[in-house]
């Protein structure tokens, strides 16, 4: 089943990709071309972060060096990590630079949600950005001035941010009692930045991430690239086809889709409602037990379904599960925001597994 950490990681990154290319003609990550950036690290994860960014934000290169300090029932431990992310363009490296190792991967295309917001009014625009922070339960807190930038302030899934043209230079998180402060010491904007930046370190040993080549896309994906992968403990037991010939009436209902894909097993759906709302349409091998605890069990056209509601990073996610012991299917749609369960199963009625 996609965890739920997953689920609101994946749930960000599309959110991510809207705000930025909401009023934006061509793909933009920010509203300045290049910058510097020096963070403090402060909490219990302590240390230091800089980043460079040019063509907008799609040339990125981040490295953090930082400790994460955990203290629990008297004892005390440690964690070190030394990270560099480099988006070049075309492909991105994730490189753990304590061992020399790292991922790769092409990034996704954004044009399926600039066509989102192409023909929508400035004001419509606008509308669109607020009702996806409002279903991501996020608020706007007013403007502040920080390193001589006005900023807006937003909070959002427990963070609060400090935000200049898209950068954000300060953010303060406490999330299960885990304090996590960044603060931008330094900030230079609209500067040459070499374009050795953005090259890859030499030595490093790299294994090709998860595909995303069919993200924000209509592409099919290669089935085969998964025949040698290793085996879940349970798989799921349709086909990725199969999958997304199931998801045809879900666009009927006034979504549209923005992502899918599939992952260790695992199949994905992401969609977006004109309104800014987001589901995500998981199918996985079937569990019995799985989110039996404080989930509300019933039946519907024959199908056992389970209902409720989980707390993730200060915001609600609603959850319907629907089984199919036939095939030993398990398909769920999360909501970013809580969503009644008649309006659920109304979704869950346009899928045909």
């Amino acid at each position: 089943m996609f965890s739920m950490k997953k689920t609101v990681l994946l749930l960000l990154i599309t959110t991510f990709f809207v705000f930025s290319i909401v009023h934006a003609e061509q793909p933009r990550r920010y509203a300045l071309k290049s910058a510097h950036i020096v963070y403090e690290l402060t909490g219990n994860v302590s240390g230091e972060k800089q980043v460079w960014f040019d063509d907008y934000g799609m040339k990125y290169f981040e490295e953090t060096n930082e400790t994460t300090t955990i203290k629990m029932m008297g004892i005390t431990n440690e964690q070190k990590e030394h990270k560099v992310t480099i988006h070049d363009g075309q492909t991105i490296y994730d490189i753990d630079m304590i061992t020399k190792t790292g991922y790769k991967g092409t990034l996704p295309s954004l044009e399926t949600l600039q066509d989102l917001a192409e023909d929508m009014t400035e004001a419509e625009q606008k509308q669109m950005a607020d009702d996806i922070m409002n279903s991501l339960g996020g608020q706007k807190l007013g403007t502040e001035t920080f390193l001589g930038k006005s900023c807006e302030v937003m909070e959002i899934m427990g963070v609060k941010s400090w935000i200049y043209n898209g950068i954000t230079l300060k953010s303060e998180a406490n999330m299960m009692g885990i304090v996590a402060n960044e603060t931008a010491t330094k900030f230079e904007e609209n500067i040459k930045v070499p374009a050795s930046k953005f090259e890859p370190p030499q030595g490093i040993t790299y294994e090709e991430m998860p595909s995303f080549g069919s993200m924000f896309s209509d592409e099919e994906y290669d089935d085969e690239e998964y025949e040698d992968e290793e085996d879940t403990d349970v798989p799921v037991p349709i086909t990725f086809d199969e999958f997304k010939n199931g998801l045809s009436g879900i666009s009927g209902a006034g979504y549209t889709q923005t992502m899918v894909m599939q992952e260790e097993g695992e199949y994905m759906a992401m969609y977006m409602s004109s309104m800014g709302a987001m589901i995500m349409i998981t199918g996985s091998g079937y569990s019995s037990e799985e989110y039996e605890s404080g989930f509300e069990t019933f039946t519907h056209k024959g199908k056992t379904m389970k209902y409720g509601n989980i707390s993730e990073g200060g915001n609600s996610i609603s959850m319907l599960i629907m089984l199919y012991p036939a095939q030993k299917l398990m398909v769920s749609i999360n909501s970013m925001s809580e969503m009644a369960k008649d309006d659920l199963i109304g979704i869950a009625d346009k899928l045909e597994f």
